[in-house]
């Protein structure tokens, strides 16, 4: 299996997985009432794009590493009452066309200050078939960029947030 097919695996185990593993009636529940900071993190997130580059593998300090294009097209995206954050997701990559609820832990950088900033925050969580990985992705003003790694590989990522009125 390439690299990047096991990264696009990983996504979607991922997603089964998260679904699997959440509580039915979690997903069925009435939304959970959200403070300022996180209205404008759904607000931002709901019916966007976000598009960029992720690389893959440890970078040779005498080349630098090869990018990779990434795109994930959201739809609703909704706080649970369990504290998790589920995201109606379209991953397309190839010949594959993929609709999926991710549910992703979401943390505040700053969560008292005037700008508290979304971090999606993943540690050592197991992958049937594919390893454990940790990432962190922080989101601020339409960009995103962040860290992965397992124990065979990393990179980094980082891309715009093109939102629902800016697609082509």
């Amino acid at each position: 299996m390439s690299p990047y097919s096991r990264i696009l695996f990983v996504v979607a185990s991922s997603v089964a997985l998260a679904t699997a593993m959440a509580p039915a009636r979690a997903q069925e529940a009435e939304p959970v009432e959200l403070n300022e900071a996180e209205n404008a993190f759904a607000k931002a997130m709901a019916g966007a794009t976000l598009v960029g580059s992720f690389t893959l593998g440890e970078a040779n300090p005498d080349e630098p590493p090869q990018l990779h294009v990434e795109r994930y097209e959201l739809g609703d995206v909704h706080k649970l009452p369990n504290g998790q954050w589920q995201m109606q997701t379209r991953i397309r990559y190839g010949d594959k066309d993929l609709k999926l609820p991710l549910m992703v832990p979401v943390e505040w950088v700053g969560a008292n200050g005037p700008h508290p900033t979304p971090v999606v925050v993943i540690d050592n969580l197991f992958f049937p078939g594919a390893g454990t990985y940790s990432a962190r992705v922080l989101f601020h003003e339409g960009h995103y960029a962040g860290h992965w790694s397992s124990k065979e590989h990393g990179g980094v990522l980082f891309g715009k947030i093109l939102k629902a009125k800016e697609k082509p």
